[in-house]
């Protein structure tokens, strides 16, 4: 199974890609979902006009926007790099912080009923939160795995917010 997160660890710095290949394997899935569809149906199809027959041929389009995020993710960059020797953060080449403005690691899910997405936060002095990455449930432990990785570089601690499991 593809690791959500490429992790490199050094002396010098902490490198966090996010994994394009899985991305890519996403988008696969769902293109081959939706053509296997297709095909059944169009192979299925009965001459007369049925109106919850059109139903059916209208379900693969809500698939389109996770498709597109699969697309765009598994073609761009998505690295961060903490400097150990520099002590500053460069987030996906847009943000640059230093460690000591950073408070805690924040391990969130914005639907607390509902749990299907994870966020990953640095939060700051500030107030300020920086959206590391935001995946869906099934990643919970990657999620938690890099926040520690992230936590012991930057020497700070985590918030698990998460609200029917044992915290960290």
């Amino acid at each position: 199974m593809l690791k959500r997160y490429l992790i490199s660890n050094t002396d010098t710095e902490l490198t966090i890609i996010k994994n394009p290949a899985r991305a890519k394997v996403n988008f696969y899935l769902i293109l081959l979902f939706t053509i296997i569809w297709y095909v059944t149906l169009i192979r299925g199809h009965k001459s007369t006009a049925d109106s919850w027959g059109v139903i059916f041929y209208l379900v693969p389009l809500l698939l389109i926007p996770q498709a597109f995020k699969y697309l765009t993710s598994g073609f761009s960059s998505s690295k961060i790099t903490f400097s150990k020797n520099t002590r500053t953060a460069d987030i996906y080449g847009k943000k640059r912080i230093e460690f000591d403005d950073v408070k805690k690691v924040l391990v969130d899910y914005p639907n607390k009923y509902i749990i299907d997405e994870c966020t990953l936060h640095l939060v700051l002095f500030n107030g300020e939160k920086i959206q590391i990455d935001r995946s869906d449930a099934n990643f919970n432990s990657e999620v938690i795995q890099t926040a520690r990785s992230i936590a012991r570089v930057l020497g700070v601690t985590i918030e698990d917010k998460h609200p029917y499991e044992e915290k960290l």
